[in-house]
């Protein structure tokens, strides 16, 4: 079976359970609403038949109880329907990115990455059609941030390794990726802004007890409050004047929730603002906890997320509990519940004990998840393409990257084409040549986001990928800028001076530099180009820098160095002639060849546009 063909397997049978599920769902709210009306016509009766009171008092009380467990049952079902809406979604989702089908899944979040970034933007990490589009099932700001993270920057072989054992691991538990997938589909989306305002609550520890005298109002305050009803009810059972004592404990219960409103507002304002959150990355955690996992990784995520034996997502639920309580702020009857008993203060105390309790844990759980999500979005790449290989990233291959039928892995299985790549060693790099359009800064992409992937603990979209620890830098995409007065031709310029004076302060012994140059210094003349060019590749390969250049200019190793120094290849073009009932057309089969390219083809492209110049006889 297909990779498409298993999702849409599994999307349609999610469909008909859903189907079945919504059809209970509003059977359960049609029971609901006839018991609720039953009941009230019941209570309508027994006004005008007393004889028959007792028996439509107890229907009533009977219907009113059918009807409470009837709304419990709808809310499960609800939120069954909402699940398995998230698994059809899911699975729809997953066979459109199987087969790069972008338009069909929904755009990525935003991710900010600095304009200096060394090649996100290069290589498409980001945004519509990019790498984090393919590996766009995660869904909470934590697995966001550090999958973006870990494609961001690059991990040290030892984690590298760990985490390709754990995405091996999770590949082929497609329910297990899914269910986490789906438990964090139906949450309400926290920004990482709000999560970093809750962490800096939750990791208050020496704000929790800081107020002394909030434990003695908080026994105070309820005995005042039973004063106040006593004397109250001894008022109004015709007591004498001094009955009216019953307002000076309401007031001073008024006083002491004056006292504490700030720091009562200050608290439930932080932690109640998205209360399903908790409660939905409690499920997240408890899906994660309840399995069993065997790579040191994922073990290493159980035992974080397990503390002095209570599970992290048991000890979210309490949190949301409590957050719960302090909905009663919302009630009409807060009022007098407050001055009656000071509620908000014992939810406050609560919220202050589970603080000191739990709070210094709290960023470690939410890292956990996120770093679930960011290999579960892997191992659903490895699920998907199981001809990709787990690259090698080895210390011992400093200096060289070795690939074998080596592809761009956001294209279709059916329109990609591999070639065979070697870059290095030091003091070399790959001289890549080719008309228009032939593939060459595709190569490069290619190239470029193998080694992302591999150092994110990924596969690799080759049969054979070894590389050494690695620093990256591309230029690939130049932009000019109107606003900062930067022409085509100086942001060109400066990005090289980034890389270069990157691979001049690195560390060689560490890893290797590895720059991706495509057509670099375009905006200026041939002449010029060329002197420049040369001089930055002879620049990079004394900094012990290896890497690939694609260039048009056919002339540009003619010198002894660089003839010696670069390896060349090249792709090129293949023309059919035209004849009387046919234009001549022009092909590419984007395979990689030996040597420096032998012809070009931007004066063919515009014949066949329709608007070459027609030389004169």
């Amino acid at each position: 079976m297909t990779t498409r063909a298993r999702y849409d397997d599994r999307r349609e049978r999610f469909a008909k359970a859903c189907d079945a599920a919504t059809q209970r769902a509003s059977r359960l709210a049609n029971g609901r609403l006839v018991t609720f009306f039953g009941a009230i016509i019941a209570v309508l009766l027994a006004v005008d038949l007393p004889a028959a009171r007792l028996l439509l008092l107890s229907i009533t009380g009977i219907a009113m109880l059918v009807f409470v467990v009837l709304v419990r049952a709808s809310q499960v079902a609800e939120r069954t329907v909402r699940c398995l809406e998230a698994f059809v979604a899911i699975n729809r989702e997953a066979a459109a990115r199987a087969e790069r089908s972008w338009d069909q899944l929904p755009n990525p979040d935003e991710v900010e990455v600095r304009e200096d970034h060394p090649y996100a933007n290069d290589l498409d990490l980001f945004g519509h059609a990019s790498l984090m589009h393919l590996l766009g099932t995660v869904v909470t700001a934590p697995g966001q941030e550090t999958l973006s993270r870990w494609l961001g920057a690059p991990a040290p072989p030892e984690v590298i390794r760990r985490r390709q054992q754990a995405v091996a691991e999770l590949a082929p538990d497609l329910d297990f990726r899914q269910t986490l997938a789906a438990d964090g589909r139906t949450a309400v989306r926290i920004s990482a802004m709000r999560i970093a305002r809750f962490l800096d609550w939750a990791e208050d520890i020496e704000s929790a007890g800081a107020a002394v005298g909030m434990g003695v109002a908080r026994v105070a305050g309820p005995f005042l409050g039973v004063s106040a009803v006593g004397l109250f009810g001894f008022w109004i059972l015709g007591g004498n004047a001094a009955g009216v004592a019953w307002v000076f404990p309401i007031l001073i219960n008024a006083w002491l929730t004056s006292i504490y409103r700030h720091r009562v507002d200050a608290t439930l304002g932080t932690v109640s603002a998205d209360e399903r959150a908790f409660q939905q990355y409690a499920d997240m955690l408890e899906t994660i906890d309840g399995h069993e996992f065997t790579s040191s990784a994922l073990r290493d995520i159980q035992t974080a997320i397990s503390h002095e034996g209570q599970a992290a997502h048991e000890r979210l639920r309490k949190l949301y509990g409590l957050v719960h309580l302090a909905d009663l702020r919302h009630s009409s009857a807060h009022g007098l519940i407050q001055v009656l008993t000071l509620w908000d203060l014992h939810v406050l105390v609560g919220l202050e004990r589970w603080k000191r309790e739990s709070g210094r844990l709290v960023r470690r759980w939410i890292q956990c998840l996120g770093e679930l999500e960011a290999l579960s979005a892997l191992a659903g790449l490895a699920h998907d393409q199981p001809e990709w290989i787990y690259p090698t990233v080895d210390e011992a291959a400093l200096g060289a990257i070795e690939g074998r039928n080596v592809g761009h892995p956001l294209l279709p299985d059916a329109s990609r084409v591999c070639n065979d790549v070697a870059i290095g060693p030091a003091g070399t790099f790959l001289l890549v040549t080719g008309s228009n359009m032939s593939g060459k800064s595709t190569l490069l992409r290619a190239v470029g986001l193998n080694i992302v992937l591999a150092q994110a603990g990924g596969v690799a979209c080759a049969t054979r990928f070894q590389i050494p620890p690695t620093r990256l830098s591309t230029s690939m995409r130049i932009h000019d800028s109107l606003e900062h007065g930067v022409s085509y031709f100086m942001a060109g310029v400066m990005r090289l001076k980034t890389i270069i004076e990157a691979a001049r302060g690195h560390d060689a012994s560490r890893a290797t530099f590895v720059y991706l140059l495509d057509e670099i210094l375009q905006g200026t003349n041939t002449a010029e180009r060329q002197v420049a060019v040369r001089n930055i590749i002879d620049q990079l390969l004394g900094l012990e820098a290896i890497g690939a250049v694609t260039t048009h200019d056919l002339s540009l190793a003619d010198t002894d160095h660089l003839r010696e120094a670069g390896h060349a290849v090249h792709f090129s073009e293949q023309i059919a002639s035209g004849s009387e009932n046919r234009a001549a057309e022009i092909s590419f089969d984007y395979k990689l060849r030996p040597g420096i390219a032998t012809s070009t083809n931007a004066l063919r492209l515009l014949q066949l546009m329709g608007i070459g110049a027609q030389r004169e006889e």
